[in-house]
């Protein structure tokens, strides 16, 4: 039987009862703790409710009186496949899809289906990114460049920004010299204030203006 073979069931959820969910399997009546449901903890238990899912049998005792499932094991092993498969096609260059899983002020984790990869503020955009909340949610679908991959520390460096084309390609059909432009300051320095006129091209406008002043960086 299912039990003993750790073959996945289908289960109906029926309700969410004190510690977890009451799910119908085969004509029974079974328990999933919600820390058995899913890989992940859900603000609204109520969601799975009315759900077919498969679960696998944590126990199974009383003649069927004391059933007890976890989907959470199913998914993990589901996971792990996935991870398995995804890791081969992580190589310098490869353009893979992906999701945000979460944000930092230093960048993004991005799952790419099992395994995640961090995208540096820096990469996001050639536009200047303040914090990466700014541009990216949670949840978002994203399509990435593998930057950089370190086995030995497993770590996976992704980016958005090198999808975006070279910055300076518009360059020769947007800006001409003696042109009037607006921009954003970008930053100060003692000798002036960079101000991006188009995503990832900076102008520099001197302190003091000079023959010269004003060259694009």
């Amino acid at each position: 039987m299912a039990a003993a073979s750790g073959m996945p069931v289908e289960g109906k959820v029926a309700a969410v009862i004190k510690g977890g969910y009451e799910v119908a399997v085969a004509g029974l009546r079974a328990f999933c703790p919600f820390s058995q449901m899913d890989v992940r903890r859900v603000d609204a238990p109520e969601v799975y409710v009315g759900r077919v899912l498969e679960f696998r049998i944590s126990r199974y005792a009383e003649q069927g009186r004391n059933i007890v499932l976890s989907r959470r094991a199913l998914l993990e092993e589901q996971g792990a496949k996935a991870a398995e498969e995804t890791r081969k096609k992580i190589v310098v260059g490869a353009l893979l899809p992906g999701t945000v899983a979460a944000l930092a002020d230093f960048g993004a984790f991005v799952d790419l289906g099992g395994v995640q990869g961090l995208m540096p503020v820096s990469e996001i955009s050639h536009s200047r990114v303040g914090r990466p909340a700014d541009r990216l949610h949670l949840g978002q679908a994203v399509t990435v460049k593998v930057l950089k991959v370190d086995d030995a520390k497993g770590k996976i460096t992704l980016s958005l920004k090198a999808l975006e084309g070279d910055p300076w390609a518009a360059v020769p059909g947007q800006l001409r010299e003696r042109q009037i432009v607006r921009g954003r300051a970008a930053r100060m320095t003692d000798f002036g204030v960079f101000v991006e006129l188009l995503p990832g091209v900076d102008g520099l406008l001197h302190r003091r203006r000079s023959p010269g002043a004003g060259t694009a960086r």
